[in-house]
């Protein structure tokens, strides 16, 4: 009785063996002795986006300031974990939980455009191919959902972004509306500010 009370006060304190959040093993490991490995993870984070053709680029969370905050998840996890049944612990499995990470939106917009896939200078019509479209709104929300979950790599094209086209380059429409946004592209208007200073809204 004794050993089953103090192992039952222990994991009120202390992770089972075989838990991971957010990959990390946290076995044996207080709330805050977890969240700072979490931490020293994510100094070193890198997330790889695959695109198609094996084509690949990486978002490193040093250019990101991918961290975990210390918003309160990890203990909150920890409390979730049921001490009466230390004897069970994860029942032979890793048990893996996820926590919250947050970056720079800022500076993860500024990485995800200058990815070529997502870069141009202006708007054209290429011929089209099948299954080369791309939903380039899914496909951010797909990068930032991974760094959101500290996955490690993202597959766009497992996620579905791509898509099939019924559209021709020959498409009347088509290149009415391209025209029409190139026009916007090469507009630049300077905007005069209360403080004197101007601020200048271009195609970039």
């Amino acid at each position: 009785g004794f050993f089953y009370g103090s192992k039952m006060f222990h994991y009120q304190n202390y992770f089972f063996n075989g838990t991971t959040i957010n990959g990390v093993d946290c076995s044996d490991m207080t709330a805050k002795e977890a969240e700072t490995k979490i931490k020293e993870q994510a100094a070193n984070y890198t997330l790889n986006v695959k695109f198609k053709d094996n084509d690949t680029k990486s978002v490193s969370g040093k250019d990101i300031d991918y961290t975990y905050a210390g918003d309160g998840s990890v203990e909150s996890v920890l409390k979730k974990q049921n001490s009466f049944l230390w004897f069970l612990g994860n029942g032979g499995k890793e048990k893996d939980s996820q926590v919250t990470m947050q970056y720079s939106q800022e500076k993860l917009d500024a990485v995800i455009d200058g990815f070529d896939e997502f870069q141009s200078n202006e708007f054209e019509i290429v011929d089209a191919v099948m299954g080369e479209g791309m939903d380039l709104t899914l496909a951010k929300q797909c990068i930032e959902n991974a760094l959101i979950n500290a996955d490690t790599e993202v597959d766009l094209e497992k996620a579905g972004v791509y898509d099939g086209t019924l559209v021709t380059a020959d498409d009347e429409t088509l290149n009415a509306q391209k025209d029409q946004l190139n026009e916007l592209v090469r507009a630049s208007i300077t905007y005069s500010m209360p403080d004197g200073t101007t601020q200048v809204l271009d195609g970039n």
